[in-house]
């Protein structure tokens, strides 16, 4: 069974991201987030689509808010 089949996808609204760059740098720190299995950043739609693979999600999403504030961005939603 593919870890993928398992994984739910979560949408993650993120403020502050105006380039290529900062999308980059947004899609390099959620890749590095253990449960995090897939990142595709949309730098028009101000968003990232994750799929992910955790049954602490409240932790996991907290993980996510603090790793994309430390880089200079706000998450404003997850859903």
């Amino acid at each position: 069974m593919s870890i993928f089949s398992q994984a739910k996808e979560y949408t993650v609204s993120i403020e502050g991201m105006k380039c290529e760059h900062c999308a980059a740098n947004v899609e390099k720190t959620l890749k590095a987030i253990k449960d995090i299995k897939k990142v595709n950043v949309d730098l028009a739609g101000k968003k990232a689509i994750i799929s992910v693979k955790s049954k602490d999600l409240d932790a996991l999403f907290a993980d996510v808010k603090a790793k994309i504030s430390e880089i200079g961005f706000a998450v404003t939603n997850i859903e």
